[in-house]
C-alpha cells in the first residue's frame, strides 16, 4: 500500500485560505449554444475524440436488366424505379440459374434481398415451383414482406406469383384460408415451419406447397449460431424428408443465404444445408458488392466515466445540426437511463420539445408500436431512435446520418452491423463512446483499428449433438416416418445409435421397415435454446392495454411486484409505473407518478447437482505416502437458479456535481456550484442516485436453468504449489504495473482467471458457438475463501461444451496457455480472457494467474485418473 504524505495535508489548508470562494449560478459552459451549429463534430468533441478514420467512398457497378427476364419482371422492375442491376445481383442471377446455391455477404443495404428474390420470381414466373423465405424475427419477416409486395404487385394479376406471410401473429384459420389459396411464396419464421410440418399430413394446402418446393432464402444466416443453428440444420433436414415424401425433389432444392457480417460464410452455408463440399462445388460465394458506398466516418471517443451524458450530448448537438440517427445500447434498461439523460440535457440545454423526436426501441414493444416507431422515423417525425440489437439488422429504417454505439456490442459482428445504419445513400457518421469501467470497451479504446480491419467472429455449431439431434428424430418420425436408410441419408450416420435407444425406451416403434413415434416432441426443442419458454403480458390496468411483452426471466428481474416501469407512449410520452402483480403470463402495471424513483432486483445464484454423470476426474501430484490432491473435476447435471428476492428502491437526479473521482465531493450534487468547493474543478451535469430503502420477497422469484455441467475444485494445495509463481507474479507487477490492484481474493482470482482460459481455447477442440458454454463462480460461505467453479452449458438440456472441458480438460489448458502467450497484452484481454457474458463482469482477471495455473495443472508428472 501506498504511504500518505501528511505534509500535503497541511499544504491544502493554507492553499485553499488564499482561495477566493467559488461563483454561484449555472455556468457558462454547461449552457448550450445554437452556434453548436456551426461546428463540426471534430471540433465539438475537442479533447474527448481519441481515434477517427474516414472510409472512402465506392462507386457502383451496374449492369443493365438482362433481356433474358420475362417482360412482366422487367416492367415490375422498372415500375419500382429499378432500370439496373448491381454486379452482385447479376452474380446472383446468373449462378441461380445454373443450379447453385449462393451465399451472399455484402455490405449492409446493398441490395442483397433484391439480388436473392430476382432470380426466384423468374424461375416461378415460368415453372410451377414455390420458395420457402426465413426471417429470425417477427417483424423481421413483416418488413420484407412489405418490401417484396411493392415488387411482386407491380405484376400482372394474371401473372402475379401469390405471397403470404405466416408468423405468430397471423392466426390459424386465416393460416388455413392462406394456405388452401396455393401460395407461392411464403414469409416466415423457423419456429412456425418447425410446428407446422406436424400438420403437413394433414392439410393438403402444405402438401401441395412443399411438393413444388424449389427455393429456400435465408436471411441474416449469421444469427444462427450454436443451437440455434443446429436446430435450424435439423429443421432443413425435416423439410428435405417431407419435400420428398409428397412427390418432390430435395436434391433440386437451392439454398440462398444472406448475410452483412460472417467469418466463416461458406463452411455456415454448408453446415446450415446440410450439403458438404464436392468436387463440382454447387456453393457459389458472392462477397464483393457492386453497390455504390458514401463515404463514412468513423470516430471512437475517449473512454467515459460518464457515458449517458457524454452521449445525450453528441446525439443533441447532432440533432441540432438537423441530422437524424440511431443510438445503439446493450439493454433495455440502460436504453431508457440515457432517455431521461437526454431529456433533462436538452432542457439544461434550453432545447425544448424534443421528447416526442426521441423514440425508444426494444424487442419487447408490441409489433404496433415498433411500426409506429419505423414510420416516425420515416417521416421524419421521429430524428433519433435509441434501440437495442432489435434494429441491429435487416429492417429497413432509411438512410440515417449517424450511428452511435455506447459500450461495445459484444462482438465486431454485431459492432459492423451497427455502425452500417449509418450513411447508406449519403455521407455517413459511425461513433463508437466506450465506457470506462468495461474492460471489453477499454481493450477496443486502445486498439480501434480492429473495428475496421479485424477479423469477424465465425459462426459454429454441432447439428448432430445427441441432445438436439434425438429431438428432431422424434419430431421427422412423427411428421413422416422413415427407415433406416433414410435416417442416414437425411440425419446423418449419428442418428443410427440415438435411434436404437430411442426405440429401447420405448418412444420410436418401427412396423414394415418404417420408425415412427405419436405425441408431440416438436415441445421438447427448444428452438433458440433459452432459458424461458413462457413470455408475460404488461397490462396497463388503467387503460386495459397491453403495453409490451417480455419473457419469463427478464420479467422476474424488471417486473416483480413493487417494481417501477417505464414505458414511451406514443402520444402521452414516458409514462411510470408500478408492478402490483406478476403471474406466470401477466404483469399488472398501475401508472404513478415520475419524482425520480427507479428499482434493481436483489438477485442471487444457486447451484444444485441433480445427478453425477460419471466418476470425477481427479489430478493430484505423486508422493511417497500418498498422491497430493490438487484439482477435482465432475460431470454432472445441475440446476442452476436465479431468484429475485427483492429490490432496491433508489432515487434518480441529474445535476451538477464533481467528476473529480479523488474527490471528497465525486458525485455528490453541487447544486448552482461552478466549481466544486472541495477540488476547485469545474462541475459538470451528471446522472446521480442514492438508496431509499430495501425490501425483501417473502417467497422469492425463481428461474431455473436445467444443464450439464463440469464442477471444478481447486484444493489448498493447489494453491499451495502455485505459490512460488504468484510471488513472482506480484513481484512483476509492482515493477511493471504499479498501479494493478488486487480487489479480490486471490483463490477467486486464480480460479475465475484459469476458468476464463478454458474458455478462451474451447473453439479449438470443439465445433459450438462461443456462447455454448459459461463460467460462474460460487462462493462455499460468506466467511471463507473457498469457491467452486462450474463449466456450464447455457441451454436447456445441455449442448455438449461441458462434457468437452471434462473430457479434454488438460488438452484445453495447454491451448488456453498457448493462446494466451501468443497474445500481446499486458494482463489479460477479450482475444485471450475477457469473455462478454461472464456472470462475474470479468473481475478479477489477471493474465499471468491464468497461465501459472495451467502450467500448474499440465505439469508431466501429474497424475489423472478417473
Amino acid at each position: 500500500m501506498q504511504r500518505p504524505n501528511y505534509h500535503l495535508l497541511l499544504q491544502s489548508i493554507l492553499d485553499k485560505s488564499s482561495q477566493s470562494s467559488p461563483d454561484s449560478g449555472d455556468s457558462k459552459e454547461n449552457t448550450r449554444t445554437f452556434e453548436d451549429e456551426d461546428r463540426d463534430i471534430i471540433e465539438f468533441l475537442q479533447e474527448n475524440l481519441l481515434w477517427q478514420e474516414t472510409i472512402p467512398p465506392q462507386k457502383a457497378k451496374r449492369y443493365k436488366l438482362p433481356k433474358t427476364l420475362p417482360s412482366i419482371l422487367r416492367k415490375a422492375l422498372k415500375v419500382n424505379g429499378i432500370n439496373s442491376l448491381y454486379s452482385h445481383q447479376a452474380r446472383c442471377l446468373q449462378a441461380v440459374r445454373k443450379g447453385k446455391d449462393v451465399i451472399i455477404t455484402t455490405d449492409t443495404a446493398s441490395g442483397k434481398t433484391l439480388g436473392a428474390y430476382i432470380p426466384i420470381l423468374e424461375n416461378l414466373l415460368q415453372n410451377d415451383t414455390t420458395a420457402l423465405a426465413f426471417y429470425g424475427l417477427k417483424a423481421l419477416s413483416a418488413d420484407q414482406n412489405q418490401k417484396l409486395a411493392r415488387l411482386i404487385n407491380a405484376i400482372p394479376n394474371s401473372s402475379r406469383p401469390f405471397m403470404v406471410l405466416l408468423n405468430g401473429d397471423i392466426s390459424k384459420p386465416e393460416r388455413e384460408s392462406l394456405l388452401a389459396r396455393s401460395p407461392q411464396i411464403i414469409i416466415t419464421t423457423p419456429e412456425l415451419i418447425h410446428y407446422a410440418l406436424r400438420q403437413v399430413h394433414f392439410n393438403s394446402g402444405w402438401q401441395h406447397f412443399f411438393s413444388r418446393l424449389k427455393f429456400i432464402v435465408i436471411d441474416e444466416a449469421h444469427t444462427f449460431d450454436g443451437v440455434y443453428g443446429a436446430n435450424m440444420t435439423n429443421l432443413l433436414r425435416r423439410i428435405k424428408l417431407t419435400v420428398d415424401k409428397y412427390d418432390g425433389n430435395s436434391r433440386k432444392l437451392q439454398f440462398i443465404f444472406l448475410s452483412a457480417t460472417v467469418g466463416n460464410p461458406k463452411e455456415l452455408a454448408r453446415k446450415l444445408s446440410d450439403r458438404p463440399k464436392l468436387k463440382n462445388d454447387r456453393l457459389y460465394w458472392i462477397n464483393r458488392s457492386g453497390a455504390s458506398k458514401p463515404e463514412q466516418q468513423l470516430i471512437v471517443t475517449r473512454p467515459s466515466s460518464n457515458p449517458n451524458v457524454d452521449t445525450a450530448r453528441i446525439i443533441l448537438f447532432l440533432l441540432a445540426q438537423n441530422q437524424t440517427g440511431i443510438c445503439f445500447i446493450n439493454s433495455r434498461q440502460s436504453i431508457k437511463s440515457l432517455f431521461s439523460v437526454l431529456i433533462a440535457e436538452a432542457e439544461a440545454q434550453e432545447y425544448y420539445a424534443i421528447e416526442q423526436q426521441i423514440a425508444i426501441f426494444y424487442g419487447s414493444l408490441t409489433q404496433q408500436r415498433r411500426e409506429q416507431i419505423l414510420s416516425g422515423l420515416e417521416t421524419g417525425e421521429i430524428r433519433c431512435v435509441i434501440a437495442t440489437s432489435a434494429l441491429e439488422a435487416g429492417i429497413d429504417i432509411g438512410s440515417l446520418d449517424f450511428a452511435i454505439v455506447r459500450g461495445w456490442s459484444n462482438s465486431l459482428q454485431a459492432f459492423r452491423q451497427r455502425i452500417g445504419r449509418a450513411g447508406r445513400n449519403k455521407k455517413g457518421l459511425a461513433i463508437f463512446l466506450p465506457t470506462q469501467y468495461s474492460p471489453l470497451d477499454l481493450y477496443y479504446a486502445q486498439q480501434p483499428e480492429i473495428l475496421l480491419r479485424g477479423k469477424v467472429e465465425r459462426v459454429s455449431f454441432n447439428p448432430n449433438y445427441p441432445l438436439d439431434l434425438g429431438k428432431h428424430l422424434m419430431c421427422a418420425a412423427v411428421e413422416n416416418g422413415f427407415n433406416l436408410q433414410q435416417a442416414e441419408q437425411y440425419f446423418s450416420s449419428s442418428s443410427i445409435p440415438l435411434l436404437q435407444v430411442l426405440m429401447a425406451q420405448g418412444v420410436l416403434r418401427k412396423s414394415r421397415e418404417r420408425l415412427w413415434a405419436k405425441g408431440y416432441p416438436h415441445r421438447d426443442v427448444n428452438f433458440r435454446g433459452s432459458s424461458s419458454s413462457y413470455r408475460v403480458s404488461l397490462l396497463d390496468i388503467e387503460r386495459g392495454k397491453i403495453v409490451e411483452e417480455l419473457d419469463g426471466v427478464t420479467a422476474q428481474r424488471e417486473v416483480f411486484p413493487g417494481a417501477i416501469y417505464r414505458h414511451q407512449h406514443p402520444t402521452e410520452g414516458m409514462v411510470t409505473y408500478r408492478c402490483e402483480e406478476l403471474t406466470s403470463d401477466k404483469a399488472v402495471l398501475r401508472r404513478i407518478a415520475d419524482v425520480g424513483l427507479y428499482t434493481r432486483a436483489t438477485t442471487e445464484v444457486e447451484t444444485a447437482i441433480a445427478q453425477v454423470l460419471t466418476q470425477p476426474y481427479e489430478l493430484s501430484f505423486p508422493d511417497a505416502t500418498s498422491p497430493i490432491p490438487l484439482v477435482k473435476l465432475t460431470l454432472a447435471s445441475v440446476a442452476i437458479a436465479e431468484s429475485t428476492i427483492g429490490y432496491q428502491l433508489l432515487q434518480r437526479k441529474y445535476e451538477l456535481t464533481c467528476l473529480n473521482h479523488k474527490c471528497l465531493k465525486h458525485k455528490e450534487p453541487l447544486h448552482n456550484l461552478n466549481l466544486c468547493p472541495f477540488c476547485q474543478q469545474k462541475t459538470k451535469r451528471a446522472e446521480l442516485s442514492w438508496l431509499v430503502d430495501e425490501h425483501s420477497f417473502a417467497e422469492p422469484l425463481t428461474n431455473e436453468l436445467n444443464t450439464i455441467c463440469t464442477k471444478i475444485e481447486l484444493d489448498p494445495n493447489f494453491y499451495q504449489q502455485l505459490q512460488p509463481a504468484i510471488n513472482n507474479i506480484k513481484q512483476e507487477l509492482q515493477a511493471h504495473s504499479p498501479n494493478f490492484v488486487w480487489e479480490y481474493p486471490l483463490e477467486f482470482m486464480v480460479l475465475h482467471s484459469f476458468g476464463h482460459l478454458i474458455l478462451s481455447a474451447l473453439p479449438l477442440l470443439r465445433m459450438g458457438a462461443s456462447s455454448d458454454l459459461n463460467f460462474l463462480i460460487v462462493s462455499d460461505s460468506e466467511h471463507t475463501k473457498t469457491f467452486t467453479g462450474y463449466f456450464y452449458d447455457t441451454n436447456e438440456g445441455g449442448n455438449g461444451a461441458s462434457e468437452t472441458v471434462w473430457r479434454y480438460f488438460t488438452q484445453l489448458a495447454e491451448r488456453g496457455i498457448a493462446l494466451a502467450k501468443q497474445c500481446d497484452c499486458t494482463n489479460g484481454c477479450p482475444r485471450c480472457l475477457h469473455h462478454t457474458n461472464c456472470p462475474d463482469r470479468n473481475r478479477g482477471l489477471l493474465k499471468q494467474l491464468a497461465i501459472a495455473a495451467g502450467e500448474l495443472i499440465t505439469t508431466e508428472n501429474i497424475n489423472r485418473s478417473v
